[in-house]
């Protein structure tokens, strides 16, 4: 018989019956889930239309651009919801905040709610953010700690930061110290300002759903995160911080196109003891046209790899030994039409398995490996997942993975009885949105002190720059929570010392890669002929 699902009412709190599209979205994917319902709409009294005429023509065509993005657009909510009450609401203003009044108090409680959506309302206080069970859910597209107030993203620009944070937040009687319910941190698309609000918007469309989920599933510590530190408060830009900015931005989209013809990067794999990255033994280079990255070595000192050929823009899983600190020659075991990368390497009692990243396809594939040779082939998820990691731990068979097209910002997890079963998805998926510490970078560990580690890697500076490890103190088919407790980052006086994104242990040996930029003339004609496709 299946479980009565917990029924989570909600409302919605907007200025007027115009929404943007990012928020309809929000509500939708909320209304998808069985179980959770929208049953009212507060709007205030005497609402007033918003009027951009008095701001400075520098934001005001900002604005105009902005608009050309869908998510950003707006929409009216009459046809999608008009079935659902709409109730008015009189505000008090009593310096900057608002507090609904008595009447309203009362209407508002005769819905029974457990959460307000406030899109809207301005700043609110008072007894009103106590009424829903779970209270009333904020949006803010920016790290409240080092930007309040807004324009969202604007000043992360201006200042060049490397990421941008959002948070919906539990609204509380503070300003600007509410509880974090949900939050992520993305990379700065720095040459595209459209692109990075269009990702923003994006990424916290899911959030409202994510939470409800989490309430159902009791999630611990979920209403525990308070906002301590605050950032300063921003304001609308002037005429010369807007002119600042698009200077910035220029020079942001020439050094993006600088970098993608003339600097291409140069991965390599290395092995060092246990303990010291100072001595690594570095493999030997193909050619200039190729590099070697993600390794995995196994029980016998065969190490798995990504060659990947910038000739044909694709890459294979090829293996080495490395016996008595020397490698042996290059073996390719799996080359087709396909990208193969990450060859992850687990071993299960007697059977040791290869998990290539094979995103083109569609598909996460496992197989059984047996002296070097790739047998029996086995279908375990669909999608176009990368860099599939999988871990044996409390009965369960767990396997964490990254989407293709968000695989740095993005963790998701699937579980199943044994590691070739059928993988059910975590209910919490995506279970971690951060650039810093999401995507898969390793197998996981059991450190000195008996905590089970998740190596990831940290992009918030350049592709792959470093290794998050990460303690996993939570992890069941409800529940799921990770903290950061450490890094490996590339050391410096290695030839391949930009960046390090794939880092395991066997046994008394540490495996890692690493990154240098080089000019590559095949690598040079590809992009160039590529750009010039999509100017014409």
């Amino acid at each position: 018989m299946k479980p009565e699902q917990q029924i989570i009412r909600f409302g919605i709190m907007t200025d007027q019956l115009q929404l943007k599209n990012w928020q309809i979205k929000s509500i939708e994917r909320l209304l998808e889930v069985e179980g959770n319902e929208l049953v009212v709409i507060f709007l205030p009294q005497m609402a007033k239309s918003y009027d951009a005429s008095g701001l400075p023509i520098g934001f005001r065509f900002l604005e105009r651009q902005l608009r050309k993005l869908y998510l950003l657009q707006t929409a009216s909510i009459e046809d999608k919801f008009k079935s659902i009450p709409k109730e008015q609401l009189k505000v008090n203003k009593k310096g900057f905040s608002n507090y609904i009044d008595d009447k309203g108090l009362k209407q508002i409680e005769s819905y029974q709610l457990d959460v307000i959506l406030r899109f809207g309302f301005g700043i609110i206080r008072g007894e009103v953010l106590d009424i829903p069970t779970y209270g009333i859910w904020s949006f803010h597209h920016g790290n409240p700690e080092q930007f309040r107030g807004g324009p969202p993203a604007f000043w992360e620009f201006l200042q060049e930061k490397s990421t941008n944070g959002l948070i919906l937040q539990r609204l509380t009687n503070e300003l600007d110290a509410g509880i974090i319910l949900r939050q992520a941190r993305i990379k700065r698309v720095s040459h595209s300002f459209l692109a990075h609000n269009d990702r923003l918007c994006s990424v916290s469309i899911d959030f409202p759903r994510w939470v409800a989920d989490a309430i159902r599933n009791n999630q611990p510590g979920l209403f525990e995160n308070k906002i301590t530190q605050k950032g300063p408060i921003y304001k609308v830009p002037s005429n010369w911080k807007v002119l600042m900015f698009f200077l910035k931005l220029f020079k942001s989209k020439i050094a993006f196109h600088y970098q993608q013809l003339f600097q291409f990067e140069v991965w390599n794999v290395g092995v060092t003891p246990y303990n010291d990255l100072s001595q690594i033994n570095w493999a030997p280079q193909p050619n200039k046209s190729t590099y070697q990255a993600d390794p995995f070595m196994d029980k016998h000192g065969n190490v798995y790899f990504e060659l990947y050929d910038y000739r044909t823009g694709k890459g294979s899983i090829a293996a080495r030994t490395f016996k008595n600190n020397a490698w042996s020659d290059l073996n390719t075991i799996l080359s087709t039409e396909v990208h193969y990368s990450y060859p992850f390497v687990l071993e299960i009692g007697e059977k040791q398995y290869l998990l290539p990243e094979q995103y083109q396809s569609n598909e996460v594939v496992i197989y059984e490996l047996n002296q070097g040779q790739l047998l029996h082939k086995k279908h375990l998820l669909k999608g176009d997942w990368v860099d599939a990691t999988i871990h044996e731990y409390d009965g369960l068979f767990w396997l964490f993975c990254s989407p293709h097209q968000h695989s740095n910002e993005e963790l998701y997890l699937f579980y199943a009885d044994s590691i070739t079963d059928n993988y059910q998805p975590h209910p919490l998926n995506p279970i971690k949105v951060d650039i810093s510490g999401s995507r898969p970078g390793g197998k996981l560990f059991t450190d000195d002190q008996g905590r089970l580690i998740r190596p990831s890697q940290n992009s918030t500076h350049t592709y792959g720059g470093s290794i998050t490890l990460n303690h996993i103190t939570s992890l069941s088919p409800t529940n799921y929570r990770e903290e950061r407790v450490g890094a490996v980052n590339p050391e410096k006086d290695s030839r391949y010392n930009k960046a390090l994104h794939t880092f395991s242990y066997e046994g008394n040996y540490a495996i890692i890669d690493g990154k240098t930029y080089r000019f590559i003339w095949s690598a040079f004609i590809k992009e160039l002929k590529r750009k010039f496709k999509r100017l014409v």
